[in-house]
């Protein structure tokens, strides 16, 4: 009978330490976004107030570069969550489909992060100065969204 426990007990914690294995080494950043490296385009939403959607600016980019530093900013360890307010997202789009929203803060030294959720939990990355800075400069390029018309880049 004891060796029957102690046999269950072994495999129960065999299925424990992978699932603990796998989930620290998707915590690292690369393979928590499955289909972070198709991103084709992107919206970024800058939110005129931070953590208010109602009132924004936005910016639709198909720009390399700008996706290509973000993606770079994704694969980076997270970080210990960030509960700083947001101050816009990035929607994430592959063949015209949004898959993603990344949610992010920059105009605060302290506070500047981007985070998303998947499967119920947030994922926190510092914000890369130099990410930061691409966002700040599209800020000047972001337009307000008028109703019942549609922008093309």
């Amino acid at each position: 009978m004891t060796f029957r426990y102690f046999i269950v007990l072994l495999i129960a914690g065999s299925f424990g330490w992978v699932s603990c294995s796998e989930t620290s080494t998707q915590d690292k950043g690369r393979g928590l976004m499955t289909d972070l490296e198709q991103t084709d385009s992107v919206e970024v939403i800058y939110f005129r107030a931070p953590d208010s959607v109602r009132y924004f600016t936005y910016l639709a980019l198909t720009d390399k570069k700008f996706i290509g530093s973000l993606i770079k900013n994704l694969q980076q360890d997270t970080v210990s969550e960030i509960s700083c307010l947001k101050e816009g997202k990035i929607y994430l789009f592959k063949k015209g489909e949004i898959f993603n929203t990344v949610f992010f803060g920059y105009v605060d030294k302290d506070c500047s992060f981007l985070r998303f959720i998947k499967n119920g939990r947030l994922y926190c990355y510092d914000l890369q100065p130099s990410f930061k800075q691409e966002l700040i400069t599209n800020k000047n390029l972001a337009r307000e969204a008028k109703a019942g018309t549609v922008e093309k880049e």
